[in-house]
């Protein structure tokens, strides 16, 4: 039986190079040996998608889309007009996944944010990188794969901001530009090939920049040779593999808190879904949002955020939850199960101070405004001359209260604020040493209901092993330490060339006493182990000490 691949690609009448382009890649991987026929194929330009199969020999076609993610062209055009051709009953048709969603891809950019901070010299710390996107209204899917690409990329390049924008989308790239503030700035075209929009429209939305940012604008992604590398894995041969994949049409009910940032992440995850089922977003209060006065701690719950959103779970009012992960209760009810965990955010704290402060220059006797007795510790440590105010309330809000005047500075999670378009209140952003954050910050979770086999497969995809990996071991130390009410855990964890290495501290609520430790080990399990035995050492010496 013979197999022929298609290089399905937007092209262009205007620009033939653009076309030349993905015809030089089907010529490669037609001489390669691997297939009876390679031809590309193009929505403008010839062949078009609706005569390619008519050139090709009956038999099984693989059409890989040379496009960056799901959408309107991929999704609706494509198999729209395969199925014109004449001979496309005679075929059985296969449709990828586009190229811009495969894992290498992530690796490709990140290979080319590393030679570019090398040529010129750039500083990783002052540094933005600007994923740039076509996007388009007429397909929810279409900003998916560059979202779910820049969160990858923002995990590789810690020290660096990693932001999406689009052509013709939100967030624009001038609005994204303008609000990077680094003095560095990387520009990722997110295209295959080098049309219109990469080489001219994006270009040329800098034309009136910030002199003070120096700007490096990459060639198109797709003008990259590994991207044959990631056609070659799509087209490999798939036993009893269907014609034209039609998306699963259930309705997904995804349950959410309704504050900016609650809605913010639901959407995330309904963008990264919806290729394959529909979403309904369904708000649901929780206890935490309905009473905004009492100290956290103080609330007669176990996951003030999450337990409303998991009873509608378990009653069957919704199908999935999204959660931050740090909400989430150390011990999950055996009807519900976390089922994917995205990849994780920058999980840095900073400070938003009423005046233009860095966190040093705050006066003695300033107030800093948290609810979180994590936090509350932590700024205690490196400053007991200043005041701890009590603050409730969603992301946006809180900016709000230190704006009004109702405290000198808060002290936010930096993922909430990217997440909401916030970081022009940002004045400093701490290191990780410096400011430890709860375990499992800046991570999604995505609860299913334990039973549920058909939702478990549509959110499997979503999950990162990495972020599953790290969070797990900060949560298990968190569960292991806090047995006493008077004990507080920051932690972070990061695999780095196959070792775990795991940043802690304990802070003791009454006294404000705290112990560090940084441990690196083969496995999560020895890593733990060896965290916690040093840290609950250091614990009941802190608790003897006190008794004597």
């Amino acid at each position: 039986m013979s197999v022929s691949l298609v290089l399905a690609a937007h092209g262009s009448n205007a620009q033939p190079l653009v076309n030349a382009r993905i015809r030089e890649l089907a010529e490669t991987l037609e001489s390669n040996g691997r297939f009876t026929r390679v031809l590309a194929a193009f929505h403008q330009g010839a062949p078009h998608f609706s005569k390619v199969l008519d050139q090709l020999p009956a038999g099984r076609t693989v059409v890989v889309p040379l496009m960056t993610s799901a959408g309107y062209y991929c999704d609706k055009v494509l198999p729209r007009e395969l199925r014109r051709n004449e001979s496309f009953d005679a075929n059985s048709v296969e449709i990828t996944a586009p190229v811009g969603a495969h894992p290498l891809m992530r690796t490709i950019l990140g290979q080319r944010i590393r030679a570019l901070v090398q040529e010129n010299k750039l500083n990783p710390e002052n540094l933005a990188v600007l994923l740039v996107g076509h996007g388009t209204p007429r397909h929810e899917a279409s900003r998916t794969t560059t979202i779910k690409v820049a969160d990858e990329l923002q995990r590789d390049f810690e020290m660096s901001m990693v932001t999406p924008a689009f052509i013709d989308d939100e967030p624009s790239v001038q609005d994204a530009f303008a609000s990077i503030g680094r003095r560095d700035c990387i520009v990722l075209p997110f295209f295959i090939g080098s049309g219109m929009h990469a080489v001219e429209d994006v270009p040329a939305m800098f034309g009136r920049r910030n002199e003070e940012t120096r700007l490096v604008i990459d060639r198109p992604v797709g003008m990259d040779d590994g991207i044959l590398e990631i056609i070659s894995d799509l087209a490999q041969p798939s036993p009893e593999t269907p014609a034209i994949h039609v998306p699963n049409v259930r309705t997904i009910r995804l349950g959410t808190r309704a504050s900016k940032m609650a809605l913010w992440q639901a959407n995330h995850v309904a963008d990264l879904l919806r290729p394959s089922c529909r979403v309904e977003i369904v708000e649901i209060s929780t206890l935490g949002d309905r009473d905004r006065t009492s100290p956290i701690d103080a609330l007669p719950a176990n996951g003030p955020f999450t337990d409303d959103l998991e009873i509608a779970l378990v009653e069957g009012r919704i199908d999935v939850a999204v959660h931050s992960l740090k909400d989430l209760p150390l011990t999950e009810s055996p009807q519900t199960r976390v089922a994917a965990l995205l990849p994780r955010g920058d999980a840095r704290e900073c400070i938003v101070p009423r005046e233009r402060l860095k966190f040093s220059e705050l006066p003695t006797g300033a107030t800093v405004g948290t609810s979180c007795a994590r936090r509350a510790l932590q700024v205690l440590r490196l400053r007991p001359d200043l005041r701890i105010v009590p603050l409730r309330g969603p992301v946006d809000d809180r900016v709000r209260q230190v704006h009004d005047g109702k405290m000198d500075a808060a002290i936010l999670a930096w993922v909430g604020l990217q997440r909401l378009d916030l970081l022009d209140a940002v004045e400093e952003v701490f290191t990780i040493d410096q400011f430890l954050p709860a375990p499992g910050q800046a991570a999604l979770a995505i609860q299913i209901r334990a039973d549920d086999r058909e939702a478990a497969g549509m959110v499997a995809p979503l999950d990162d092993a990495a972020t599953r990996a790290e969070t797990a071991l900060e949560l298990d130390l968190q569960r292991a330490l806090e047995s006493t009410g008077n004990l507080t855990v920051a932690a972070y964890a990061k695999c780095v060339d196959a070792r775990y290495e795991l940043r802690a501290r304990i802070l003791q609520k009454d006294t404000g006493q705290s112990h560090d430790v940084v441990v690196s080990a083969d496995s999560p399990d020895a890593a733990l182990a060896e965290a916690f035995d040093e840290l609950q050492h250091s614990r009941l010496s802190v608790e003897q000490e006190a008794v004597h």
